[in-house]
């Protein structure tokens, strides 16, 4: 984190990743991965982020952070009373889905499969509803583009969407780093970027370019498209080990992540406003965002 100039990392795990043999098993994967995620960060020096204003502390401190996240919310398992201890345990951001849909309560149509729902399910909406009152941040990568105008509509704050880009000429550029033929089911129409800019969302710009220079131009796009408030730095990839690592990625790369994508923004005349905006700021303000609407929530019931 330190070599690639970052504060603070959300760290998703996707318990979906895991063969489910009996009720429970995802639950249980899922606890222990949040153990696992507890003894790294105390055993390394990295502080746990609960709020906006340990984010801060972080990057005041020079201290780096991690922000608990899920790649999926399969881990409920149907049950939306996991959602509050999971909150009381740490977990501030929950990705609604992901690449396998949930055969138990599953919460919307997928980006890369057939449609089954018409968009969001009952249980979805009751997810979003209930992350809005506890205070998670509510993600929908992976979810279709009728999940997220339904999600739009119930969510009462602004939704993120953390890993795309801008199915665009400039956004398709992503397609020689990723084998993938469905690559441009993973990319965001740019009226659903701007759907998530006007209920005041951000888009994450995913690590998936062969070059950094790619990569820059891929934020610039969407920066053009949806205002520069609205998007920000969504790798969905690692800082360490040998696969996607995100300080050894682009041929060349000298730097770390992020002073590599930096250092090219400002070589593409991006202004500094701007850089710190995507870089943070606007994460920032999705999470102040999150936690006012919940204190409002906890103040009206009582």
């Amino acid at each position: 984190m330190k070599q690639a100039g970052l504060d603070a990392i959300c760290a998703s795990f996707p318990v979906d990743v895991v063969p489910r043999q009996a009720e429970g098993d995802w639950y249980k994967v899922y606890l222990d991965w949040v153990q696992q995620l507890k003894k790294l960060a105390k055993d390394s020096g990295i502080r746990e982020i609960k709020s906006l204003a340990d984010l801060k502390s972080c990057h005041r401190d020079r201290i780096p952070g991690v922000l608990q996240a899920t790649e999926g919310a399969h881990f409920l398992e149907g049950r939306l009373e996991r959602l509050a201890p999971a909150y009381a345990g740490g977990l501030r951001h929950l990705q609604l889905a992901h690449s396998v849909q949930d055969p138990i309560s599953p919460t919307g149509d997928l980006q890369t499969l057939t449609p089954q729902f018409d968009g969001l399910t009952s249980f979805g909406r009751s997810v979003i509803a209930e992350c809005n009152r506890l205070g998670i941040v509510t993600d929908l990568a992976h979810s279709s583009g009728k999940t997220l105008k339904d999600a739009l509509e119930v969510s009462s704050v602004p939704i993120i969407f953390s890993h795309t880009a801008l199915l665009s000429p400039v956004g398709l550029g992503a397609v020689p780093i990723w084998a993938d033929s469905r690559l441009p089911m993973r990319l965001l129409r740019p009226d659903e970027a701007q759907a998530i800019a006007a209920a005041g969302g951000v888009i994450g710009v995913w690590h998936i370019f062969p070059t950094v220079s790619a990569y820059a131009a891929a934020i610039l796009d969407l920066v053009n498209t949806v205002g520069e408030d609205h998007v920000g730095i969504g790798s969905d990839t690692g800082i360490a080990g040998a696969i996607y690592n995100a300080n050894h990625r682009w041929p060349g790369q000298h730097n770390g992540f992020l002073h590599a994508v930096v250092g090219e923004l400002r070589k593409q005349k991006c202004p500094p406003a701007t850089i710190r905006k995507v870089i943070g700021q606007n994460y920032c303000r999705i999470l102040r965002a999150v936690e006012q609407a919940r204190d409002a929530s906890h103040a009206a019931r009582t």
